[in-house]
């Protein structure tokens, strides 16, 4: 004979398991019925990509990292010091003596590193030896021409200048550009024009090259006779000013050229003419330089998303971060898509849209991401600058 007490005990222990398991049931399994024509969508985790190293290169830093034909990294670390990295992020060496380094650049057939800082254009050996420099003021990021020649923007207040340096540090000639407009970056055509955007929406065609026509006059029998003959000096071939207040440029692999500006529009630009027509209109301003894929996709962002565009302007997908979109897009040989954001993330992309991976640094990514070229694909670490103050090495999870 039980308890009274103990048989209330047992009842409610009981009723209490009932409840317990009466979710368990076959019918608790039953899949939630949804009405028919709403897809579900599985919730995927994207995964986060893997440190190497970091290094301490200064809060706010200016200068995009370089990377050169053997995977050696160059960045500019503040109080003016060009600091030479291995891939493993030991130094390789360290230069010291420049005012503020505003840009790094490396030839890639034969490592040469050139540097600009306030005043001057510097080239260096990869093993640190100067080879030369130049009286530059304010210039923009090298421009590098296939026959060696190097051509830098000097910005002197209001005043732009075209200056084509030759490998061994001589101004071979130069172009005024204009009074009104700074200009702060460009490209280089397969015939060798100059592509210069500019600030107050300025494209500028300079061809590398003037023809200049003498006339030599008859002497005695002789007839007189035109001679035409090639210079050095630059010459502008056509200039556009397209909306907004900024421009910036990028080809596709059949030399077509596009443009952003900071007037919410994506441009498709005539090379020949320069006339220009509006192929897209964004969610916000451009801001940085678009990318074009080996496919013609054309990348570029807007405020907080990225377009992956076709060439017609159609939008083939977009997709939206949690911050402003800081820089432009890299891509690799595989067609993954690098940029970085506001949220401090930098971002790794497929060809259709899929975050493949992701990395969280302390601060805005500043820079354009920059990729090993020596490593395989699927073990290239990938260089960015965030704006706390470090140079990151990283690369997709589960390389190692």
């Amino acid at each position: 004979m039980i308890p009274k007490r103990r048989r209330w005990l047992l009842v409610w222990s009981l009723c209490i398991c009932a409840l317990i398991w009466m979710p368990m049931t076959a019918d608790a399994f039953t899949p939630i019925k949804l009405k028919p024509g709403i897809p579900v969508k599985p919730i995927r985790l994207i995964p986060f990509g893997e440190q190497l190293w970091s290094k301490q290169v200064g809060q706010g830093n200016e200068t995009a990292p370089a990377i050169g034909p053997d995977g050696t990294v160059y960045m500019h670390v503040v109080l003016g010091f060009l600091v030479a990295y291995n891939p493993d992020g030991t130094v390789k060496w360290t230069q010291s003596g420049f005012s503020y380094i505003t840009s790094i650049t490396v030839r890639p057939d034969d490592g040469t590193v050139y540097v600009t800082d306030d005043y001057k254009l510097y080239a260096y050996t990869p093993a640190r030896s100067l080879k030369w420099s130049i009286s530059l003021p304010y210039s923009t990021p090298p421009l590098l021409g296939r026959d060696g020649t190097i051509y830098v923007v000097t910005n002197l207040g209001e005043r732009s200048t075209l200056q084509a340096v030759t490998p061994s540090g001589k101004i071979k000639g130069h172009l005024d550009l204009d009074q009104t407009s700074s200009t702060v970056g460009g490209a280089i055509g397969t015939d060798g024009t100059i592509y210069l955007g500019g600030n107050h929406g300025t494209l500028y065609a300079v061809s590398p090259q003037t023809t200049v026509t003498i006339t030599v006059p008859s002497i005695g029998h002789l007839p007189a006779k035109i001679i035409t003959r090639l210079t050095p000096i630059p010459h502008l071939k056509w200039k556009t000013i397209l909306g907004g207040g900024y421009a910036s440029l990028a080809f596709d692999p059949n030399g077509t050229l596009y443009a952003v500006s900071n007037d919410h529009h994506l441009y498709k630009v005539n090379p020949s003419t320069g006339a220009a027509a509006v192929l897209f209109t964004g969610n916000g301003m451009f801001t940085n330089t678009p990318a074009i894929g080996a496919d013609h996709t054309i990348y570029a962002a807007a405020s907080d998303r990225f377009y992956a565009l076709n060439p017609n302007g159609a939008v083939k997908w977009s997709y939206q971060t949690h911050g402003t979109v800081t820089t432009s897009a890299t891509l690799d040989a595989m067609g993954k898509v690098y940029f970085g954001s506001n949220d401090n993330y930098l971002y790794v992309l497929y060809t259709d849209g899929t975050v493949l991976w992701k990395y969280k640094t302390g601060g805005t990514i500043l820079h354009t991401p920059v990729i090993d070229p020596v490593r395989p694909v699927d073990w290239q670490p990938i260089y960015i600058v965030s704006d706390d103050g470090k140079l990151y090495a990283v690369r997709a999870p589960g390389s190692a």
